[in-house]
């Protein structure tokens, strides 16, 4: 489980929570975010309480296609939510739609280690969402910075495109 924190630039800023459950034959993982923009979007402000935040969330079935001791990738296939808050393009849009993607984990060195994914919801509004970490374990937790990014193309339905970029920090339990 992963909680993180990420900041973008001026009033962006994202916050999310992640669940995964990683087997050898296969696994499953999901997450939400709530999210400003740092470009574009319907967003006049931040997360301060009077804006409301884009939501995104995703669940995916993951299957190993190469797997080691200190390493492992997946690809994954499944589904995204996108949440569009109010604005003069309509009121609060949902839009849900097949996700794909990959995700990594490597140990390097003792407790260091790197993780991320790339992930692609291509309709009805195509989102994009990566993200690279690097890895501090120490037996159950685990302490991660790195970079996200979650690009919404803009439609009529949602408005102009969003992008939110920034570093993240979070924190992960392993039980």
């Amino acid at each position: 489980m992963r909680a993180t924190g990420a900041a973008g630039s001026g009033t962006s800023g994202a916050v999310g929570l992640a669940f995964t459950v990683d087997g050898r034959r296969g696994g499953f993982d999901l997450a939400i975010d709530a999210f400003a923009p740092s470009h574009g979007g319907v967003m006049a402000g931040g997360l301060d309480g009077s804006q409301d935040a884009y939501g995104f969330g995703s669940a995916h079935f993951a299957f190993p296609i190469l797997e080691g001791p200190a390493y492992r990738l997946r690809l994954q296939a499944g589904g995204s939510w996108l949440s569009v808050p109010v604005s003069t393009y309509g009121g609060p849009t949902d839009a849900f739609g097949p996700d794909v993607g990959a995700s990594a984990n490597l140990g390097l060195v003792g407790p260091f280690g790197l993780e991320g994914h790339a992930r692609l919801t291509p309709f009805p509004v195509q989102v994009v969402d990566l993200r690279a970490a690097v890895a501090l374990r120490a037996g159950p937790f685990s302490l991660l910075g790195g970079y996200r990014v979650i690009d919404v193309a803009g439609d009529s339905r949602t408005g102009p495109a969003a992008r939110f970029e920034g570093p993240e920090l979070g924190v992960g339990l392993i039980f």
